[in-house]
């Protein structure tokens, strides 16, 4: 209640409401928390690395192992 009076809006963590997953990713967007997102750079530097392990998969015809769930 103090927290209204002041003029500052909770946050709905803060209110004890759960928002689903991608409903809590939109919010964090919409606020400017980028802890969930992966940077352009981040995000190349990946493909660069995986690319070639994937190619690799596909020309050596590699199969993956099966396990139980």
């Amino acid at each position: 209640k103090e927290i209204e009076e002041c003029g500052v809006k909770p946050s709905p963590y803060e209110m004890n409401v759960n928002p689903g997953a991608y409903a809590r990713l939109i919010l964090d967007a919409i606020q400017g928390n980028q802890a969930s997102f992966v940077r352009s750079d981040e995000l190349i530097s990946s493909w660069k690395i995986f690319s070639h392990v994937l190619k690799e998969i596909e020309e050596c015809g590699v199969k993956p192992s099966p396990y139980e769930m």
